[in-house]
């Protein structure tokens, strides 16, 4: 029996053991989390994100914090973060510590770890994430170390760790914890594949995404399609493929939407947009940046903003261009990530030559360049250069 088989039959049993319980009493709750949990991994259950909103509230009303926990940790991976994520993430730990339930812990601490990431806070979520990581080596359970042994990988590729570094921290993290666990090769492949593609090593980078595709295919995890889409995207474009960039992104965008995945669908939506801009799409740029809403993770929202900037610029709004290049500056330097402040500053340079302020656009770029370097960003070393040559 393949992985994906073993799922489904995972799901199957559970089905069956829901109907084995009174559906008022804490068993059939708690049962029917793990079964929904089963059910968005599958993708199977179009409801299966209602179903643990109920689940989660019935649970609370019987007292049973610790499934009411459990349910809600697992949506709001799924959700774009509410203001008060960070407390009721850690509200969930005592929780689980006097119920000494070693995966609850892990799940706690990952999602605290998460919400950090998507601060910008990218060295202090390693910290939070090798903390969940005790709890998740210790239930040996592949989805959880998997989710916690891929956030250290994303922590180390959009963080400030230089692409070398962060290469060897992906192996390492790969030597002391991929072994027996496929799950985690296919998390670490993604942010690695980035980083390699950093350095213009896109056939390799490629080969790692299209690995980790095959292990979440055999594994049956539908909801990792979306997100190896997005990656799979990140490296043409990064190769210069906008077109193919464009049509990974759009069906990554129309999937995650379908399914209720808001986090997912917001990374697709924002990285449309820039295969948009550099295929010259302005006027498809300010149509999908009318409609994605801010994320509240600065790496993506600088993005946006930037991406907006330029094809204003381009048209000629002259205001609302610089206000929009200030912005994803500014919201760039919320976070550690020095890609993202390098792309912040070349955005804004591009906007600057439109506008005719060719002094500032070249002061942008050259901090940009540096910042790339310091990164060991090849590619977007590259893209300044191209910049500083067509002036």
């Amino acid at each position: 029996m393949c992985s994906s088989d073993l799922l489904h039959w995972a799901a199957d049993l559970l089905a069956q053991a829901l109907d084995l319980h009174d559906e008022a009493s804490p068993e059939h709750i708690a049962v029917g989390v793990h079964l929904a949990e089963a059910r968005l991994l599958l993708g199977t259950d179009p409801h299966a994100q209602q179903t643990l909103r109920t689940l989660a509230t019935e649970a609370t009303a019987a007292g049973d914090l610790r499934t009411a926990a459990h349910a809600r940790l697992l949506l709001a991976a799924l959700e774009l973060p509410q203001p008060s994520a960070v407390e009721d993430a850690l509200a969930t730990v005592p929780i689980f510590e006097a119920a000494g339930d070693q995966l609850g812990l892990a799940r706690a601490w990952l999602r605290v770890g998460q919400l950090r990431q998507l601060g910008g806070h990218y060295a202090e979520a390693e910290d939070l994430l090798r903390r969940a990581l005790g709890y998740a080596v210790a239930t040996d359970t592949q989805l959880e170390l998997a989710t916690v042994v891929g956030g250290l990988a994303t922590s180390l590729w959009r963080g400030p760790t230089p692409v070398r570094d962060a290469l060897a921290g992906c192996r390492a993290l790969l030597a002391e914890h991929g072994a027996g666990h496929r799950a985690v090769r296919a998390t670490v492949n993604c942010p690695q594949a980035v980083l390699l593609a950093y350095q213009g090593d896109y056939d390799e980078a490629r080969a790692l995404v299209q690995t980790s595709l095959q292990i979440i295919t055999e594994l049956g995890h539908a909801y990792g399609a979306v997100t190896l889409m997005i990656f799979a995207a990140t490296l043409e474009g990064l190769a210069g493929q906008w077109d193919t960039a464009e049509d990974l992104l759009r069906h990554a965008a129309e999937t995650s939407l379908a399914r209720g995945d808001t986090l997912s669908h917001a990374a697709a939506a924002a990285g449309l947009t820039r295969a948009c801009l550099e295929q010259g799409k302005d006027g498809a740029v300010l149509d999908g940046a009318e409609v994605i809403a801010v994320t509240g993770d600065p790496f993506l929202d600088a993005e946006i903003y930037g991406v907006k900037g330029r094809a204003l610029a381009a048209r000629g709004d002259e205001g609302p261009a610089l206000h929009l290049a200030d912005l994803a500056l500014a919201t760039a330097i919320l976070t550690d990530s020095t890609a993202c402040l390098a792309t912040a500053e070349l955005d804004r340079a591009h906007v600057l030559r439109a506008l005719g302020e060719d002094a500032a656009a070249a002061a942008a770029a050259a901090t940009a360049r540096r910042l790339y370097l310091d990164k060991g960003h090849a590619v977007g070393v590259g893209w300044t250069a191209a910049f500083e040559g067509a002036s």
